[in-house]
C-alpha cells in the first residue's frame, strides 16, 4: 500500500507543478487529480477503492489533451493503476 501512495503523492505533485491551473477546470487533469486524491484518502484508511481505472483510456485522453507524449505523469500514473490494481486482486485472498 505504501508504494501506491507513494507513486500516488508524485502524480499529484507532478500535476500541482506542471498544469496548476487546469487541475481546475473540466478535463483529463482534473479527472485525474481527482481519482489520484480518492486513492490517496482511501489507502490513508487502509481501503482498497473498487473502482476499475482504464489507464490507456485515460493516457490517451491525457496526450490529446496535453500533446505530452513522454510527460512524467503517465509514468507515476501507470505504476499508481497497476498497484491498484495488484491489490484489488489480492484483496480476497
Amino acid at each position: 500500500m505504501n508504494d501506491l501512495v507513494t507513486h500516488s503523492k508524485n502524480v499529484l505533485y507532478l500535476i500541482d507543478d506542471e498544469y496548476p491551473i487546469q487541475k481546475e477546470y473540466t478535463g483529463v487533469i482534473k479527472e485525474i487529480y481527482e481519482l489520484v486524491e480518492s486513492i490517496v484518502e482511501s489507502a490513508k484508511n487502509e481501503v482498497i477503492i473498487e473502482k476499475k481505472v482504464n489507464f490507456n483510456s485515460l493516457a490517451r485522453r491525457f496526450v490529446d489533451e496535453t500533446t505530452n507524449y513522454s510527460s512524467p505523469i503517465l509514468q507515476e500514473l501507470n505504476e499508481v493503476i497497476n498497484k491498484l490494481s495488484e491489490l484489488q486482486e489480492h484483496k480476497d485472498e
